[in-house]
């Protein structure tokens, strides 16, 4: 006995229907990296220097080298390395304090320091502190601090573990999602989520590293502002496991261009056949 398999007879109206639904289908679940762009007022940030961090410039501010030298008065710049992890903390309107260290050898050099002139004066290493008290009076005088970084940063609440009644938190800021079309370099909105006191943001699966600055003026604490490109974040409210901010398929939807004009093609290509029938009939 010869069994014969059945052919199928797809119209290629229908073929094309079914393959423009498939990509729509993909475009639209596919797991896309997103822009981070986070917003806070803190009282403590931890940078990881990359590798083309830029120069932090200072004057007349406050510093003790690598943890031991006597303090003296510092005006210029310093070049971070690659690696450096950088305590920036304010705590209200106090002085603010940056503290060098390395993340893998805190015996090696992390940095250089360099006068006004762009001269070489040392280079220094980890337990290096800077001091700077009188933001209040700069401020007066039209001056603030701007500190621009490239890297990994956290804008964090040590709030564990602290033997004092003195703990620098994170008191408010924002996640901006910015999701990338999916044909094209533009970006659109997505979900505003709001950052609450203590919380803790951790970047995950970041591309690259995070670009932005940290301002320290009159007004209390620092504030913090910068983008990373990244598949999504965690607010983390201890003791809790906090929870996930990423780009949903729902604001994918509603905001990307591309994607809904291939949803449009896709019923566009299922009303054609229907609507040829009808009139035929």
């Amino acid at each position: 006995m010869n069994w014969r398999v059945p052919r199928l007879k797809v119209r290629r109206e229908t073929l094309l229907f079914l393959i423009c639904l498939l990509i729509a289908m993909i475009a639209t679940f596919a797991t896309l990296n997103t822009t981070m762009n986070v917003t806070s007022l803190s009282e403590s940030i931890a940078i990881e220097a990359a590798e083309r961090m830029p120069r932090w410039f200072f004057t007349d501010v406050k510093v003790i080298w690598n943890g031991d030298s006597p303090e003296e008065t510092f005006s210029g710049s310093l070049q971070f390395v690659h690696g450096d992890r950088i305590n920036v903390e304010r705590i209200s309107t106090g002085p603010l304090r940056v503290t060098v260290s390395r993340m893998d050898d805190n015996s090696g050099k992390t940095g250089d320091a360099f006068s006004p002139n762009e001269l070489f004066l040392r280079s220094f290493g980890s337990g290096t502190v800077i001091r700077i008290d009188n933001l209040e009076g700069m401020a007066k005088n039209g001056q603030n601090v701007v500190l621009a970084f490239s890297g990994t940063v956290t804008p964090a609440s040590n709030v564990q573990g602290v033997p004092s009644m003195t703990a620098p938190v994170l008191k408010a800021g924002t996640i901006q999602i910015l999701g990338h079309s999916i044909m094209s370099e533009s970006l659109y909105r997505g979900e505003s989520v709001p950052l609450g006191l203590g919380d803790n943001v951790v970047i995950e699966e970041p591309v690259g590293p995070a670009i932005g600055f940290v301002v320290a003026d009159e007004t209390a604490g620092l504030n913090l502002t910068y983008r990373q490109l990244a598949s999504r974040a965690r607010v983390v409210h201890l003791p809790a496991n906090g929870y996930i901010v990423d780009l949903s398929v729902a604001d994918r939807l509603k905001n990307d261009r591309t994607l809904q004009l291939l949803w449009l093609a896709t019923g566009f290509l299922w009303a054609i056949p229907k609507a040829w029938k009808d009139k035929r009939e």
